[in-house]
């Protein structure tokens, strides 16, 4: 039957999941041009010259394009790098569409009119020319900032040892003078310190022994297995109809015998820890060489402090390195053991001594006096310092005395103050979580009172985390008891500080609006990548200096790092795009236990994984919901026609078809395309096969018990959790709705139909893992109809047999899937369409799951 052609469609690019590398140079050398259509249209980014229906990417109002001075040979169109690589039309920044953005386009974007009013010691700086003179360097260079950092630890140190030895002169002229008791207190109170320090110390090393000993032990699983992974893949070839299962635990059971005496002697040699690690804790143990290496340390700390960091920050302009969480907490914890255990206890027996022997010419009161006074300028000094680090932290003096004299280096800011309920939000973009701290949060969120809402991380705070700690962070903070916490994922403060150096091409150490909007876009290239230049300029209103309306690196750095609520721009906006165009899949991994994306986002995500063959982040994403396989189906021919506006002229009939698929026992469907008998969907849907439901046979070649397949996100062939079943075809951006229109909203994107069994479009469920061993698809096309039931058009079963062979039949290795053309049954004349199935994932996971069960699964990816 003859149809009329279709009305002109726009082809439009999804996001890409790749990692943009726009370096500072080419962003500086660009023009950025800012959108000015309606809040209701969308400016288009064209993939190539001269092709204006296909489109990259659809930018907003206000958003910003940067371009190059590239052009195309007909010189009407002219490149952008950001937020993709494309190209737009130049007679768009000739009639308005597009304005160029300045400096100047802060004052129009942002209202600046309305001031905060400067009163004391600001209002007295900005009077003054020096005092202003010095707010400004400092706030320009950090490094300013660092050496008054370094200096404040150098009196610290000096303090500390100023202490001692005036404790030590008090201990001599008492030992000289034979007051045996009061020279033996005097030197238990000056070692008393050391010694806690020593005990928290020798814990530390022996949890270093222990994670070595683990260490060891997990690099070296696996080494022996070269043979068995050998045999297993040279029989992975007979897997084409029948796999035999003896034949293959038999070939796995001699190479497991082969390897079995070398295995035990690797095991051997790993169960120890380093030996370097192993010395060093049996000679930490004899006390007195411990006290004596933390004496040491002491006197190496205050030399760093005073002569070595000063010098190489006045060389380099940066610090000598990053001070250890480890070293912060013994610094920490030696200034509380100073205060309670040392300077108390001296100060009341000085005091003792002062009195009882104050008409005693023979012991010299000089020194006793001169301690004296230390001990309590130190007592004072101390007290006000830790009060103010207690109530940074949200607790009290002797809450926070007793959290660090527990020993542990790494205290968890705002812990206790958390499971008090004092606190709803907490910026953790500094600190860095290990094992012990991961427990301890997830102790203080199943508290009664804990009121905890948000909480900023970065990826330094995941560093030193696994997978599977990241996982376990991730669920605490989803499956908080009173509600789920949100997570904010925010820049590092090295990444900030060297796209700043970068941009910062004429040195001045300051940005105004026009370089701040060229920062922004760089750091959002691997985020959403776009950026909006009003919601820069609110956050330009926030960072910027109120009179010259110029970003400082010390303020930019400090307020981002201090911040506890969202920054727009400058925090990720898609923190789960991000970890998959970075490739780091322990953020992925803790993005997705914490329910970062909602469901239809993460089904966008997977499928486009999927799509594009990145297995493993696919397997991840659907981690603990099992294996997943996109169909998509492309289009319809020659369907049979259901509408007549002409009831004497049938075949001038048309039809609003749509398809519907269901694999097991979910049923998605495409949108409905209007008025045509040869619709083009080109609409992926996605799927998530239940590790249960793979057929038996298949999992004894070689997959095993799925939950040991630790690199495959731990996915377990007895426990699905939950699983993400809204979100058809994955897109789930609105530039997709560009070229497929629907007929109705409840219809569209992921909707169910609901007149046709199973919720969906009906038919008989697909099998897996059934007794006919094959995956079966069941496909069925209908006519919306808005008044009446929808007319039934065909339907097509698709069988696939578990086998590897029949699974590359659909998609070979990399390439794209085979495109199907099939005819629709159940009708005369009921038309053909075509669709195509990437199966790539579903055949990595049996390879991989088989060479990860040989390994006892503690190989992560």
């Amino acid at each position: 039957m003859a149809e009329q052609p279709q009305e002109y469609a726009f082809e439009v690019s999804g996001p890409t999941l790749a990692r943009s590398n726009v370096g500072a140079a080419e962003v500086k050398s660009g023009k950025m041009y800012m959108v000015t259509v309606g809040q209701h249209f969308r400016f288009p980014i064209h993939p190539e010259p001269n092709a204006d229906h296909k489109i990259a990417k659809l930018v907003r109002q206000y958003e910003v394009i940067v371009t190059t001075e590239e052009e195309d040979a007909s010189k009407l169109y002219m490149r952008t790098v950001l937020p993709v690589s494309g190209w737009i039309r130049k007679s768009c920044i000739d009639d308005g569409t597009l304005v160029q953005v300045t400096k100047d386009a802060y004052t129009e974007l942002h209202d600046t009119s309305q001031q905060n009013v400067l009163t004391g010691c600001a209002n007295c700086i900005r009077n003054s020319a020096c005092l202003r003179s010095i707010e400004t360097s400092v706030r320009k260079h950090p490094v300013y900032v660092m050496a008054a950092y370094l200096f404040l630890q150098f009196l610290a140190e000096v303090v500390i040892f100023a202490d001692l030895a005036t404790d030590i002169l008090v201990a001599y002229e008492l030992g000289r003078n034979d007051k045996n008791w009061l020279f033996m207190l005097t030197c238990v109170f000056m070692l008393a310190p050391y010694y806690i320090a020593w005990a928290a110390a020798f814990g530390y090393l022996q949890k270093r022994a222990m994670e070595s000993t683990a260490n060891n032990e997990f690099s070296s699983n696996g080494v022996n297995n070269g043979r068995t992974e050998t045999a297993i893949e040279d029989h992975e070839r007979g897997l084409d109809d029948v796999i035999n299962k003896d034949e293959t635990l038999q070939i796995e059971m001699d190479a497991k015998e082969q390897d079995s005496e070398e295995a035990e002697k690797e095991k051997a040699r790993s169960s120890s820890p380093d030996k370097k690690i192993q010395i060093g804790v049996i000679l930490f143990a004899i006390a007195p060489i411990g006290v004596l290496f933390l004496v040491f340390l002491d006197i190496y700390l205050l030399l760093e402090d005073l002569l070595i960091k000063p010098v190489y920050l006045c060389c380099s302009k940066s610090i000598l390195r990053e001070e250890s969480h480890a070293e912060r907490g013994y610094k920490k914890l030696r200034r509380v053991s100073e205060v309670v255990a040392e300077t108390i206890c001296q100060t009341v027996l000085q005091i003792y001594i002062a009195i009882r022997f104050a008409r005693d010419d023979e012991l010299s009161l000089q020194p006793v006096y001169i301690s004296l006074l230390t001990s309590v300028f130190v007592l004072v000094l101390w007290g006000i310092v830790l009060s103010i680090e207690a109530r940074g932290f949200g607790l009290h003096f002797y809450e926070y005395v007793t959290v660090v004299l527990q020993g542990s280096f790494n205290f968890v800011p705002y812990l206790p103050a958390i499971e008090r309920g004092k606190r709803q939000r907490v910026n953790w973009t500094d600190f860095r979580f290990d094992s012990h701290s991961v427990g301890l949060v997830s102790k203080a969120l199943i508290s009664p009172e804990c009121e905890l809402q948000e909480i900023k991380l970065s990826a330094y705070s995941l560093r030193k985390l696994t997978r599977h700690e990241c996982k376990f962070l991730g669920q605490m903070l989803a499956d908080s008891p009173k509600k789920s916490v949100t997570v904010v994922f925010s820049r590092s403060r090295t990444e900030i500080q060297e796209l700043f150096n970068q941009f910062d091409t004429d040195n001045s150490r300051t940005f105004d609006f026009e370089e701040f909007l060229q920062l922004c876009t760089a750091l959002r290239q691997n985020d959403d990548g776009v950026v909006s230049a009003k919601d820069v300029a609110q956050i330009f209103s926030i960072l910027a200096d109120q009179q010259r309306h110029e970003v400082y690196l010390t303020d930019l750095l400090w307020k981002i790092n201090r911040s506890e609520e969202r920054l727009p721009v400058v925090d990720y906006d898609s923190p789960v795009m991000y970890a998959l165009k970075a490739r780091d899949q322990k953020l992925l991994t803790f993005m997705i236990a914490a329910k970062v994306c909602d469901d239809v986002t993460w089904e966008y995500y997977t499928t486009t994984l999927v799509t594009t063959n990145r297995h493993e982040d696919a397997l991840m994403m659907a981690e603990e919901k099992g294996i997943p396989i996109v169909v998509e189906i492309l289009s319809g021919h020659n369907l049979p026609a259901h509408d007549f506006d002409d009831p004497n002229n049938p075949e001038k009939g048309t039809s609003d078809p749509y398809a519907s698929v269901s694999v097991a026992d979910k049923v998605k469907r495409t949108e409905t395309i209007q008025k045509t008998l040869n619709p083009v969907w080109r609409q992926p849907l996605l799927f998530i096969l239940p590790p249960e439901d793979i057929p038996d046979k298949l999992a004894h070649a070689g997959l095993g018990d799925i939950g040991a397949v630790g690199g495959m996100g731990g996915m377990s062939r007895k426990r699905t959790g939950g699983r993400h079943d809204g979100g058809g075809g994955g897109a789930g951006d609105a530039a997709d709705r560009l070229r497929r229109r629907t007929s109705h909203g409840g219809h569209g994107g992921y909707a169910q139909h609901k007149r046709h069994g199973g919720g969906g479009g009906g038919g008989q469920k697909g099998i897996v893992g059934g007794t006919a061993g094959r995956l079966e698809i069941n496909f069925k096309i209908y006519d919306y109809d808005e008044q009446d039931d929808d007319f039934f058009m065909g339907s097509y079963k698709h069988k696939i047999k578990w086998t590897l062979q029949a699974l590359e039949e659909h998609q070979k290795d990399a390439h794209q899937p085979t495109i199907m053309h099939r005819d629709l049954t159940n009708r005369d004349k009921a038309g053909s369409f075509k669709f195509r199935i990437y199966t790539g994932t579903l055949q990595y996971y049996i390879r991989m799951g088989r060479k990860k069960v040989q390994m006892n699964g503690t190989k992560q990816l």
